[in-house]
């Protein structure tokens, strides 16, 4: 009985062992897993950043030039506007940096 006991405890040892082994192995390759996902990732938001920045400053490039227009001539239509009903220019001014200010 002491013999099988003996080799009970001697299988049940080694299958632990083997048991312990692949679970340090699974670890270790799911730790590469995720460094080599985190790099990729990294990458494609270097990547990424880089093409919204472009698209960004594209856009306020084409965009800048226009908001500048609108907001000049509402400047004038209200300046007009204001102008024209007091026949002040201070006030008309006032009236028109108001009406832009609104906008911004």
């Amino acid at each position: 009985v002491s013999q099988s006991r003996y080799q009970i405890d001697n299988f049940v040892n080694r299958i632990q062992t083997i048991s312990d082994k692949v679970s340090g192995a699974i670890g270790d390759a799911r730790a590469k897993i995720d460094a080599e996902i985190g790099k990729i990732t990294a990458k494609i938001q270097k990547i990424s950043s880089g093409i919204v920045n472009s698209i960004i400053n594209n856009l306020y490039k084409k965009l800048a030039p226009i908001l500048n227009a609108g907001l000049k001539l509402l400047y004038k239509t209200v300046y007009a506007i204001v102008f024209a009903a007091t026949q002040n220019d201070i006030i008309a001014h006032k009236a028109g940096v108001a009406a832009q200010a609104a906008m911004s």
